[in-house]
């Protein structure tokens, strides 16, 4: 895990992303002693990226007795 100055990071800091995204753990250390930790970013999630790709059962909200004897046993609750 190699460590640079800041003031070396900061001339650098192209060569620094590349190769964090390349999966090099880079240190970043500040005039006074403090430690950074140059890592890439988790993509983020699309809202509606998985459309078109999961099926759904057309009774997935169907009553199961079965189920539902597994928590009530044979007195289920009453319906409304």
């Amino acid at each position: 895990m190699p460590d640079y100055p800041a003031d070396e990071a900061a001339n650098k800091l192209g060569e620094l992303i590349d190769a964090a995204l390349a999966g090099e753990h880079i240190v970043i250390i500040t005039a006074d002693g403090r430690r950074v930790r140059l890592m890439p970013m988790r993509p983020r999630r699309v809202f509606g990226s998985m459309k078109g790709r999961v099926k759904v059962a057309p009774n997935f909200d169907a009553d199961d007795n079965d189920f539902e004897r597994l928590f009530y046993g044979d007195d289920p609750p009453k319906k409304p």
